[in-house]
């Protein structure tokens, strides 16, 4: 986890103690996130408030690639989940998301979709397609291999105090006049299938489809706090994917029972045959029946 005194540590919540890794940025550490690997994490990448970008290892704790964007600060960051790739999403204050190959140290690609600082980001577990949300509760998905083409957007709350406002937002009780630095909060269920997204100045927690941003359900869970609302999130989203498989199960066990009923043998009367059994002996006797997918950096 990262802190904001720029340094990295390692909270272990059975034992209850904390343990600094690593002295990082320069400031705020806003996001830390972790590559995948087939023997598990091999490295991790932090954005902090210094506008710098940075690769680390996962054994050794030494940096291993930095990205610097003086002018534009970096917010949040995501890894691509192909092994194959080193590909790194990262958000912007400016609105834009900027794709990092890790590898190479270079920009592969670049896009505009908001108009306000981009405070999460996330693949799908196919990593097809890219969710990122913005201070203005603005959430986009976005093709990967249609070069990120926005899909569809949705907006799920008013804009953070601080952000730019288009219309005057009254500030709720409990809120202070400072800028909230985790603005919104978006997730995934485990399949993949659903995601749920909620606002800073609002406690409700959006539920969507994640293939085209339908909206499915939304609930208002108690408690203000952005980290009482990410915990309400990811149960709300637990809960409505299985009460969607509970109801599938029930469909299917009813669509089955009808078959049955359907499907169950004609009794016929004592020297009869019903037009099954004709159909068959016709079959057996020789009938007619037939089958027939910027930013300088230093290494």
């Amino acid at each position: 986890m990262g802190t904001s005194s720029g340094t990295l540590g390692l909270l272990d919540v059975s034992q209850h103690e904390y343990r600094t890794l690593l002295r990082s940025h320069v400031g705020t550490v806003h996001a830390v996130t972790t590559r995948p690997g087939p023997g598990g994490c091999d490295e991790f990448a932090t954005i902090g408030a210094d506008g710098t970008i940075r690769v680390w290892d996962t054994m050794s704790l030494g940096q291993k690639y930095e990205f610097s964007s003086p002018t534009d600060e970096p917010l949040c960051c995501a890894y691509h989940p192909d092994l194959s790739s080193r590909l790194l999403a990262v958000g912007f204050k400016s609105g834009y998301v900027r794709v990092l190959d890790v590898e190479k140290t270079s920009c592969r690609f670049e896009y505009l979709h908001h108009s306000s600082p981009v405070r999460k980001i996330l693949y799908d577990l196919a990593g097809s397609r890219v969710f990122s949300a913005s201070s203005d509760g603005m959430v986009c998905v976005s093709d990967v291999a249609a070069d990120y083409a926005l899909l569809r957007s949705v907006v799920v709350s008013t804009p953070v105090m601080g952000e730019p406002l288009t219309t005057p937002t009254p500030t709720p009780r409990g809120v202070g006049n400072g800028t909230l630095s985790d603005s919104v909060f978006i997730c995934l269920s485990k399949d993949g299938s659903l995601l749920a997204a909620s606002g800073a100045l609002i406690s409700t927690v959006s539920v969507y489809t994640a293939a085209d941003l339908t909206l499915v359900m939304r609930a208002s869970p108690s408690g203000g706090s952005p980290r009482k609302r990410a915990s309400a999130a990811a149960a709300l989203l637990a809960n409505t994917l299985q009460q969607q498989q509970q109801q599938q199960q029930s469909s299917a066990l009813t669509a089955l029972g009808k078959s049955n009923v359907e499907n169950e043998p004609t009794t016929a009367a004592p020297g009869s045959y019903s037009n099954t059994d004709a159909n068959a002996l016709g079959a057996s006797d020789g009938g007619d029946g037939r089958k027939g997918s910027g930013t300088n950096a230093t290494k």
